[in-house]
């Protein structure tokens, strides 16, 4: 076949590709089939893959601001909590409610900037973070609900509607190094307190996201099985995760000088007034930059706590996909992202395979 012949031609790979136009569009790809009537059968799949895929895209209207958070929300029910809901509804009624009655498709950059701009300046106090999250928290928004809305056929393309006035800063995942988290501990355990100590330890042995320490009682606790497990998190996690025995002997020794038998609702590392501390990190955040700046010469954070987890796990050959469930990724994308490999590991691994120079 020297050209395309009803749609397909064959290649030197032995691999079929088309060419086929659908609703005034051109489309190409691969069939990944080697016979020719395989190939036919693929190729009528597909034209009506993308008829219907062009029928459904044509038959919805792109949403305002207003109808795209409902329409997110309705998507989320179940997979997120009501909590989570609440606070992206209260954040972007904070930074764009000028925008609520404009389509998505007409809200541009310029405007998301200045609105932000003039957000940031009114509500701005020196010191204190915003209530209802900052840049990140609103990148973390608006990408979620275009996700959402593409996913849905209302739109095709978003990312070049992410205005680089609330693209991400967040800083890069740090791993501790292995011989500093002795010195790490203690530091906290000395100038911080059993709190301060028992949330270090629970982000470090089980990799907990700051708001699953901030939120844990003594109910998530399974002293019979030895597990962990978050009651109240981001709505998709409820594996019990094996507790390590140095965590789980410093559980014990926590839970004798609370008297013996906390009640199930009180908080594992409460603020200081007794309440849980919601779903902020204050209650570990000093504390890690302390212990940082003074052991290894910068900053730590919660996500280098979470990232150490990860990363070693994966070093000691522990499959993606259980490390993906301890983790409590719902997209084993995300666990990749908090692998951090260095140049040591490049070359360790080749020359595993190959042998040394």
């Amino acid at each position: 076949m020297a050209g395309y012949i009803e749609g397909l031609k064959l290649g030197e790979d032995g691999i079929y590709t088309y060419r086929m136009k659908v609703n005034g569009k051109i489309r190409t790809g691969s069939t990944c089939e080697c016979r020719l009537f395989d190939a036919k059968n693929f190729l009528i799949t597909k034209k009506a893959e993308y008829l219907r895929d062009d029928a459904g895209t044509a038959r919805k209207k792109v949403p305002t601001l207003a109808q795209a958070i409902n329409i997110w929300s309705l998507a989320k029910k179940g997979e997120v909590t009501d909590r989570y809901i609440d606070l992206c509804r209260k954040c972007l009624d904070d930074y764009f409610e000028p925008l609520m009655r404009r389509r998505m498709d007409q809200i541009v950059a310029d405007d998301i900037a200045q609105l932000l701009q003039t957000y940031t300046r009114l509500n701005a106090k020196p010191g204190f973070p915003h209530r209802n999250g900052g840049r990140n928290q609103v990148l973390t928004y608006w990408h979620t609900i275009y996700k959402v809305l593409k996913e849905k056929k209302y739109i095709k393309d978003y990312e070049d509607r992410i205005p680089k006035a609330i693209r991400s800063q967040k800083k890069p995942k740090r791993l501790l190094p292995e011989g500093s988290i002795e010195a790490i501990i203690a530091l906290i355990d000395e100038k911080f307190g059993a709190v301060h100590g028992t949330a270090f330890r629970l982000g470090f042995y089980l990799g907990l996201r700051s708001v699953e320490v901030s939120k844990a009682t003594w109910r998530c606790i399974n002293w019979e099985r030895r597990e962990w497990v978050n009651y109240d998190t981001k709505g998709l996690e409820s594996t019990g995760l094996p507790i390590p025995q140095v965590l789980m002997d410093h559980l014990k020794n926590l839970k004798t000088s609370l008297g013996g038998n906390p009640l199930l609702s009180v908080p594992v590392c409460p603020l200081e007034s007794g309440d849980a501390a919601g779903s902020t990190t204050r209650i570990i955040r000093y504390a890690l930059e302390v212990a940082g700046k003074q052991i290894l010469g910068h900053t730590l954070s919660t996500h280098d706590l979470r990232a150490t987890y990860i990363t070693g796990l994966h070093n000691k050959g522990v499959n993606i996909k259980v490390i993906q469930k301890l983790a409590r990724h719902a997209d084993i994308s995300t666990t990749l992202s908090y692998i951090i490999l260095e140049e040591s590991d490049m070359r360790s691994a080749i020359d595993r395979v190959y042998g040394g120079v």
